[in-house]
């Protein structure tokens, strides 16, 4: 077995758990009939369960550091199996903002999750963006004409009210009639300015 193939097989079982498909997927991973019996041994060792829950936890904490707003608007909305169900996917990153991103493409077309957390983790996916920005420029003052945007995102709930009803407990907010455009930019003291269309 390559060493390629190993760590495929090791990534598919760790996020979930699934049982490694029978035989007849050897081939395709190029396992050998000993191989697979040694991966659906460990399928019930100690040591994965702990590398699984190491691995859940991990990225649990790159959801909260990257997207801390959504994950408080998820608990109160009482759907954490999202939350959940994303984590049985394979790792795909070390990096929180991307992970946040890989979060965004998740839940972007799933019909059960409502516009208000799709809007609050697409508008964190952007600021993260723009924070790395601000981090690796090296000069923070901005010149004397206006820079332009790095991105712009037009949303139906103001990112802004979302935040302070998190904050303060009170109810969300009622989408804006016309919508809401945020503008990102790095050189930005806020890095973003919301206006309502």
């Amino acid at each position: 077995m390559s060493l390629q193939a190993w760590q495929e097989a090791l990534v598919k079982m760790v996020p979930s758990g699934d049982r490694l498909q029978q035989p007849g997927n050897v081939s395709e991973r190029n396992l050998s009939q000993t191989e697979l019996r040694t991966l659906q041994d460990m399928q019930g060792s100690l040591g994965l369960d702990v590398t699984r829950e190491v691995q859940r936890w991990w990225r649990r904490a790159k959801l909260r550091q990257a997207l801390p707003y959504s994950c408080q608007l998820i608990e109160r909305l009482a759907v954490p199996w999202l939350i959940d169900d994303y984590l049985q996917l394979p790792c795909t990153t070390d990096f929180h903002v991307q992970e946040a991103h890989a979060f965004l493409s998740f839940i972007q077309d799933r019909a059960e999750v409502l516009p208000v957390l799709k809007d609050l983790v697409r508008f964190e996916s952007a600021l993260n963006e723009e924070k790395l920005r601000a981090a690796n420029m090296s000069d923070y003052s901005a010149s004397v004409s206006e820079p332009e945007p790095n991105q712009t995102l037009t949303l139906d709930y103001s990112p802004n009210c979302c935040i302070a009803s998190i904050l303060n407990r009170a109810p969300l907010p009622d989408p804006a009639v016309a919508g809401v455009k945020v503008t990102f930019n790095a050189h930005w003291r806020t890095l973003y300015r919301e206006s309502v269309l």
